[in-house]
């Protein structure tokens, strides 16, 4: 089951809200409210596939969010994102 707490951290910190719009628009869900709550909205669906918002990052910000979990933070773009998405459970 994913970490919705650290996958509304991840929204949050990293994506704009103009991108988290486009994903729940992409979900057919509404796309109209505070970041917040797109954000919560967003991390609810049991459509949504985490790995889709960590596209949104850079090599970097997936590196920041390896060293914020304690995780290796060296490694391909690939390798990040499959240590985030461990991370998250996904």
């Amino acid at each position: 089951m994913v970490d919705t707490g650290l996958l509304r951290f991840i929204l949050s910190r990293y994506l704009y809200k103009e991108d988290v719009q486009d994903l729940l628009e992409e979900l057919g869900l509404p796309v109209t409210g505070s970041k917040p709550e797109l954000v919560n909205r967003l991390a609810r669906s049991p459509e949504f596939d985490p790995s889709e918002a960590l596209s949104f990052l850079r090599k970097e910000e997936l590196a920041d969010l390896c060293e914020e979990f304690g995780l290796p933070v060296s490694g391909s773009r690939p390798e990040l994102v499959s240590r985030v998405e461990e991370a998250l459970n996904v």
